[in-house]
């Protein structure tokens, strides 16, 4: 097979063959651009918010301070690495794609930045376990809370773990490109020119990795949400099933509301990752299933995640919320009491 078999594709078929739209939207350009666009926008509202998390955060808000200010730095990372260093453009229902960013600019592999975005967001999700764990722990009567910071750890280390391993074996068994590419090209002759000009790369083109890591993402995802549904349930029953006459309705309803919030602030950045993705999953590429706009959108979404999760932890919850309306609102003599009254905790 010829080492420049992708070369020779694109001067002798692509180039003569094919007439791909050129669009905003299809075009590393346009995705470039509006990502970048976004991380200019996202990255100061991720300061403030964690500002806001750690020097307005009232005292009833102690038990999950360190939990969502752990989340926000992740946010804030995961935001500066997708919009400007590790920006993916995929071609998805293919397993291939190439990244936009600063990463590749430096010559970094496209499976190492690949692979470290998977790191990245792993640790996201990591930090809103953390989240919801916290919560569940913090009820006292809780018979599943966990009680020591090395179980804690330990627990953390694991969902790591778990997040990571299944997608280790695919980037470890990459394919040999020109015949990954070569049956790519089959099925679909004619996508945007950076399969051709750009650091494409083919993580899994057919047999058993392919179908290995669309089950494998599946499955990440799924026990990431068993997991966060655990604690969830554990919450749940201990704040509206079994009540407990020890607890004043007053702290049980400060912790109702925390938790509240919480699942508010974990479920409005979710829908940007869930519902494109489970569309793009139904996709079949033996029926047509590849849209370069869609892709893009899929992407613009990957990116909008971090900072819709930054903006609801900043409008979700009131001490924060409050915070933000006296700075919009502000007046002379009005900054010093608004922000006062908004950061009281209600008395037990």
């Amino acid at each position: 097979m010829s080492r420049d078999f992708s070369a020779e594709y694109f001067t002798t078929v692509y180039s003569t063959k094919c007439q791909v739209e050129n669009t905003f939207l299809t075009s590393k350009e346009g995705l470039q651009f509006i990502c970048r666009a976004i991380g200019l926008v996202a990255l100061p509202v991720q300061v403030f918010t964690g500002y806001c998390i750690l020097k307005k955060s009232p005292e009833c808000m102690k038990q999950v301070k360190f939990g969502l200010w752990i989340l926000n730095v992740w946010y804030a990372i995961s935001q500066l690495i997708y919009s400007f260093i590790i920006t993916p453009y995929n071609y998805f229902p293919y397993l291939a794609g190439f990244s936009v960013g600063l990463a590749t600019n430096l010559g970094i592999p496209t499976p190492v930045q690949y692979y470290s975005m998977y790191l990245v967001s792993a640790a996201v999700h990591v930090s809103m376990l953390f989240l919801f764990e916290n919560r569940s722990s913090s009820i006292a009567r809780n018979r599943f809370r966990i009680k020591k910071t090395s179980t804690r750890a330990c627990l953390l280390a694991l969902s790591y773990i778990s997040d990571m391993l299944p997608l280790t074996p695919i980037f470890l068994n990459l394919p040999e490109q020109n015949r990954a590419r070569r049956i790519v090209l089959e099925s679909h002759p004619c996508p945007t020119k950076g399969f051709f000009l750009e650091p494409a790369f083919v993580f899994a083109a057919e047999g058993f990795f392919e179908t290995y890591m669309l089950m494998a993402r599946r499955s990440i995802y799924f026990f990431r949400t068993l997991k966060i549904l655990f604690f969830s349930s554990c919450s749940i029953y201990y704040l509206f099933i079994s009540k407990s006459s020890r607890v004043s309705a007053q702290t049980r309803q400060l912790q109702i509301r925390s938790f509240v919030g919480i699942v508010i602030q974990f479920c409005i950045p979710t829908i940007f990752i869930i519902a494109p993705l489970i569309l793009l999953l139904q996709k079949d590429k033996n029926n047509g299933g590849y849209s370069q706009i869609e892709n893009t959108i899929l992407s613009v979404n990957f990116v909008l995640h971090s900072f819709v999760g930054s903006l609801s932890t900043l409008l979700v919850h009131g001490p924060y919320r409050k915070f933000l309306k006296s700075i919009l609102c502000w007046k002379k003599g009005s900054v010093a009491s608004s922000s006062a009254v908004s950061l009281q905790c209600p008395r037990k």
